[in-house]
Parts: C-alpha cells; structure tokens; sequence
C-alpha cells in the first residue's frame, strides 16, 4: 500500500508542475488553451489525490504494525501535501501579476519642441519579459501588433517585419517605447540593432503609471 500512494502521490506532483510550467511558459498565448488544462487537472487531481492519501495512510498504519520503514507513507502524504499547494500556486502567482500590471496608453501622435504634431508612424513597444511589440500606424493605429524577441534574431526580424509592412528606415518615424519595469538592456539592444541598420532616426519614451 505504501508504494502504491507513494507512486500515485508522486506522480501527481510532476503531473501538477508540468502543467504549471506549461501555464507559465505559453502565459501570452489563448486563455481557453490554459484554461482546458486546468479543468482536466481540477476534474482528475482530486481523485489521484484522494486515492494516493488513502493508500499513503494505510501503508504507514501497515509499517506501524510491522515495524518497517514508514517512509515511503510520509513521503506519499507529504507529496499529497504539496500537490494542494502546487494546484493554487498559478492562481496566487497570476493574482499578484494582475496587481501589479501597468496599463500604458500609446498616443498616436505627439508634440514636438515647437508645437508641430509627430505622427508615430512605427512604435516598438518593450515589454517587461523582453517581447517587443511592433506597431504600423501608418495607415491608422495598429490593433494587431506583431511580437518579436529581444533576445535572438532580432536584426533580422526586425529587417523582415519593416521590410513586409513596407516601411522605410530613412522616412519613417520610430519610436521606442518602455515601462518602469523594462529592463533598460533591452532598450539598449532595440538601439544598437536600430543603428546596426542604419536606421538613426528614432528616439525613446518611457511611461509611468
């Protein structure tokens, strides 16, 4: 009996994380996708659970009346112990992320020194996990940003991108946007592939809540 609430304990721990890391890895994608795997994690976990507390219990209660190693019936217990936290440990994680998320409202145009207005033509919007939104508004403001990755390819991606959407580096008005909670070496990274293209008209807003 302790082996067996042993394993099935076991098993839905790294069930639980798996589907966690899977959560947290595709955060940005559908919601009905997370959603579908948390229902058939909430539909089939409470039984695995239950079953695997159970046959945990009885197992040590066994090794109690035999005197051999009860191990195996702490750790079950304890698994099933931890596979109840794991289960919430997304839910709290996104309620913390959700307070303390930053709305920010990107104007499609903006003043200049002497009073003119600058249609932002092109915005590459950094976001705090190094996504790069980018944004055509040449032909009005932009609804379906496409996203790139600061972290690879991003010269040639972003070659590509400005090269379907038609945009010219040398006419265009490219603006940088970031958070507070961007990390600047990215900004710094958007900067140097800009120049890198020879592309050195632009300049950088920052926002705050």
């Amino acid at each position: 009996m302790s082996w067996l609430g042993f394993g099935i304990s076991l098993a839905l721990l790294c069930v639980i994380w798996i589907v966690n890391i899977v959560v947290f890895s595709h955060i940005e994608e559908s919601d009905s996708d997370m959603f579908s795997l948390y229902m058939f994690l909430f539909l089939v976990g409470p039984f695995l659970g239950l079953l695997g507390f159970i046959f945990s219990i009885v197992g040590l209660v066994q090794a109690s009346r035999n005197f051999t190693p009860k191990w195996m019936g702490v750790c079950g217990i304890i698994f099933c112990c931890l596979s109840v936290v794991s289960f919430f440990v997304p839910m709290i994680t996104a309620e913390v992320i959700e307070s303390r998320a930053i709305d920010v409202d990107i104007p499609e145009s903006v003043l200049t020194e002497d009073g003119a207005v600058v249609k932002d033509d092109v915005i590459l919007k950094i976001t705090r996990y190094g996504d790069i939104k980018c944004y055509d508004n040449r032909s009005g403001k932009d609804s379906a940003p496409v996203t790139l990755s600061a972290y690879s390819g991003l010269k040639h991606e972003l070659s590509t991108w400005m090269q379907m959407k038609g945009i010219d580096g040398a006419t265009a008005t490219i603006v940088i946007v970031s958070g507070p909670d961007t990390d600047y070496s990215n900004v710094v990274r958007v900067i140097d592939t800009l120049k890198e293209m020879n592309i050195k008209k632009f300049r950088t807003k920052t926002y705050s809540k």
